[in-house]
């Protein structure tokens, strides 16, 4: 293998035969769009914030002080999005209800939730 021939530490060498696995694969989010688009599902801006949130959280990134209800929000969002693409994928219903408006109102499934107005 070539990384074997390289002048580089041991250590380098086995990071970047680990990482050799996955750099010709597509990232998450452009794969989420894409799947959305197949299925004729739109994503919402404030899903795909929400999308954005969760990978920094899942890489470490704590949520911001006083925040703690948009981190919420962020959580039915996703859990929306998950419950829209399961109905689409098992054509088990053409609504769902959406739990991050007040009224829990019923959304066409191809609909995403609308995004929270910007103060």
């Amino acid at each position: 293998m070539a990384i074997d021939d390289t002048d580089i530490s041991d250590q380098a060498k086995a990071a970047l035969k680990v990482k050799l696995a996955t750099f010709n694969t597509v990232d998450q989010r452009p794969r989420l769009k894409a799947v959305m688009a197949t299925l004729g599902l739109q994503l919402g801006g404030d899903e795909d914030a929400a999308w954005r949130r969760r990978n920094k959280a899942a890489h470490g990134t704590p949520v911001p002080e006083g925040e703690e209800l948009a981190a919420i929000r962020d959580m039915k969002l996703l859990k929306g999005l998950f419950g829209r693409l399961l109905l689409r994928i098992t054509d088990a219903a053409d609504q769902y209800i959406d739990y991050t408006s007040p009224h829990f109102e019923y959304r066409r499934l191809a609909n995403a939730p609308p995004d929270r107005p910007t103060a």
